[in-house]
């Protein structure tokens, strides 16, 4: 591949990478890493191809950009580096709603035992239809939460 057409394909994956982010902003975030001279200028003439990246800059651009870019990443051909992005989005997605599920498994084991508790206090009382109905949730839930454990890991 002819370095102009690998300058090109680089451009074409920083501003797929980048999205919806300002140039500015890319910019602000390398000048943040020790390169002074970067400015939105510069983040376009990389993005158009008439500026190489320079391997120096490239870690850090990727880092900037975020959403699990790499430095091999901005050298994959565009569409693999837009499959890679969508792939970042839906593991991002699916990793967090595993963590609200899990703070929402937890915040339920708890009300589940607080209602327990409740009900355990007070033998032989009558309880509203809501109530036994809560009850029995409560009760059959026990598998499901026990499943999502008291670790952090995610």
């Amino acid at each position: 591949m002819a370095v102009d057409e690998r300058n090109r394909q680089i451009g074409e994956n920083v501003h797929e990478l980048r999205g919806s982010v300002p140039q500015e902003t890319v910019a602000a975030g390398m000048r943040e890493r020790g390169h002074a001279k970067w400015s939105q200028s510069t983040v376009w003439s990389v993005e158009t191809g008439s500026r190489p990246l320079r391997l120096t800059e490239a870690e850090d651009l990727a880092r900037v950009l975020g959403r699990g870019t790499t430095v091999e990443g901005l050298l994959q051909p565009p569409a693999q580096a837009a499959v890679q992005l969508a792939l970042y989005g839906a593991a991002s997605d699916v990793v967090e709603l595993w963590r609200q599920v899990r703070a929402d498994c937890r915040a339920l084991t708890e009300a589940k035992r607080t209602l327990e508790e409740v009900v355990a206090a007070h033998p032989g009382s009558t309880f509203s239809e809501q109530v036994v109905g809560a009850v029995g949730m409560a009760r059959s839930c026990t598998v499901e939460t026990a499943a999502f454990g008291e670790d952090d890991d995610g």
